[in-house]
């Protein structure tokens, strides 16, 4: 049940309604060109013991009719309403993760799209025996381009062999191998933990990245399923701003800092380097920034969660 004022539910789930197994959770703003597809590719799936939550972000556009015409064929689609938008996705997954029912909570964006039977392949992964301490799964996904081409991605993106107990967290700060629309995760995992994504600006485009550490670091088990079941759609409109992107890379780096060694503050800060000078050509305000972090050394553990 919805307890906020600035988010409303039409008809919301009796109190005595079944409960779902897995609740999708899907944030929304001016998605109105993709939302359609979105909906209908978890429509299909296999695995009918679902429900799913689009919670539209003061949307300007046709997302909301777009909905609520398929919420008229699928009694398991419900839609949340913000009343403002909260500028990123951390909050309307939030509002949709507090009023979620089921047992597992799966993540999908308004313009991507899973395989038919990505959550029949999940939750029979996640409640097989040898997983019984997994708090979350993700899997392997595919690239959509505007071409129509499917590209499954570089070997990078890939997690390496089994990791020891506690690996994940060392793992995720090296790289983010995780993609938010190939996760299923324990919901009373994340209703565990103090906050769920973070609902911070300085982390926009690495708020996921910040609830996988914070799972981890909460000692959850984290499983890799070796198959392709989401499709995440390549456009401009997606694009991460790269300024932002690696501005807010250092800044996660602060958030973290007292939790890294200082050999991995340093591989961090790098990396962080790296990124910037790939962006330079095409951002003004790369150069500038990065000689600022660079002469505040930013790949210090710090308490200083924001600035300007």
């Amino acid at each position: 049940m919805v307890n906020s004022p600035e988010v409303t539910e039409q008809a919301p789930p009796a109190a005595d309604a079944p409960l779902p197994k897995v609740s999708v959770v899907t944030p929304i703003y001016n998605g109105a060109r993709h939302i359609e597809e979105t909906i209908r590719s978890v429509m299909a799936q296999s695995f009918d013991d679902w429900e799913m939550i689009v919670v539209d972000n003061a949307s300007s556009d046709e997302s909301r009719g777009h909905i609520r015409r398929l919420m008229a064929q699928e009694p398991r689609l419900r839609l949340l309403e913000r009343s403002w938008n909260s500028g990123g996705p951390a909050r309307p997954r939030n509002d949709g993760i507090r009023v979620a029912r089921g047992e597992y909570v799966a993540f999908l964006d308004a313009d991507d799209r899973w395989k038919p039977e990505k959550l029949a392949q999940q939750v029979a992964f996640i409640e097989a025996p040898e997983q019984a301490g997994t708090a979350l799964v993700f899997c392997k996904m595919l690239v959509s381009y505007q071409s129509g081409e499917l590209v499954a991605l570089g070997r990078e993106y890939l997690p390496p062999p089994p990791l020891e107990s506690g690996g994940w967290f060392e793992r995720l700060l090296m790289h983010n191998v995780i993609i938010t629309v190939t996760v299923m995760v324990r919901r009373q995992a994340l209703m565990g933990l103090p906050e769920l994504f973070r609902e911070d600006p300085y982390l926009n485009t690495w708020e996921d990245l910040d609830l996988w550490l914070r799972l981890a670091r909460s000692g959850h088990g984290f499983a890799f399923q070796d198959a392709f079941l989401a499709i995440y759609r390549h456009h401009d409109e997606n694009l991460s701003a790269p300024f932002r992107h690696v501005r807010n890379w250092f800044r996660l780096n602060r958030r973290w800092g007292a939790e890294m060694s200082p050999r991995m503050r340093r591989f961090r800060f790098w990396k962080g380097v790296r990124m910037a000078m790939i962006n330079t050509a095409t951002n003004w305000l790369m150069p500038r920034w990065l000689h600022r972090a660079i002469r505040n050394r930013y790949h210090r553990a710090t308490t200083v969660e924001s600035d300007t």
